[in-house]
């Protein structure tokens, strides 16, 4: 199942990350072609370790999208509007 296969991929880079190789997360999940309907998780995922790599640029663009991905779909971003105004204009 797709699906499945898109939850272990982000909680595999989440793992991934949690131990210290946040780059190595980062490009499993920049590299997945086939997000589909988890393309709003994976990028609020990228940009978290964007923020943990201290890219806060490009995590901020990174946020900006997944807000996007998650409007489109009627997903409350409160939480996800926390991180990207923590991280400034």
């Amino acid at each position: 199942d797709k699906s499945l296969q898109q939850i272990a991929l982000i909680q595999r880079a989440q793992l991934i990350a949690s131990s210290g190789k946040e780059e190595e997360a980062l490009s499993l999940l920049q590299h997945n072609k086939e997000a589909g309907s988890f393309t709003a998780v994976s990028l609020e995922t990228q940009g978290d370790l964007l923020v943990s790599l201290d890219r806060q640029t490009e995590a901020k663009k990174i946020y900006d999208e997944a807000m996007g991905k998650y409007m489109l779909v009627g997903t409350n971003v409160d939480v996800l509007q926390i991180k990207r105004n923590d991280l400034g204009n």
